[in-house]
């Protein structure tokens, strides 16, 4: 019995192409994957992403409260972001009345302001139509 220490153990004979056929093997050519990068799951969701970026879209992740309702309505106003039943500035003049400023006016909206600012009887008379 021989030991890997001692260094008397037999080597195993390389066999040649021709031994193998010989002995029933055949020879074959084969195939095998790479390591990739990124899993297709990876390259399917940059694909995603890169063509919402050139229809106009890009997405972004938020925190936002737990409870629920808040969870929905930050849904519906991306969903009617993406669809333009709202503009950015309609969300914006909400944010700008939350926060106790006035939101961002029309020219028209402008002139309307500035008479009831100056009074007189058109100031009056735009109250009493608001009424």
């Amino acid at each position: 019995m021989s030991s890997h220490a001692d260094g008397d153990e037999e080597k195993a004979p390389v066999l040649s192409d021709e031994d193998l056929a010989a002995a029933g093997f055949e020879q074959f050519r084969g195939w095998k994957r790479r390591k990739r990068g990124r899993s297709r799951a990876a390259s399917r969701k940059a694909r995603h992403r890169a063509k919402q970026r050139a229809d106009g879209f890009r997405q972004i992740n938020l925190v936002c409260p737990a409870d629920e309702r808040a969870r929905t309505a930050l849904r519906a106003l991306a969903d009617a972001l993406t669809r333009g039943a709202a503009s950015a500035e309609d969300i914006l003049a909400f944010a700008a009345a939350e926060k106790g400023s006035r939101p961002p006016l029309t020219p028209e909206g402008r002139r309307v302001l500035n008479v009831l600012e100056r009074g007189g009887w058109r100031a009056a008379a735009i109250r009493w139509l608001a009424r």
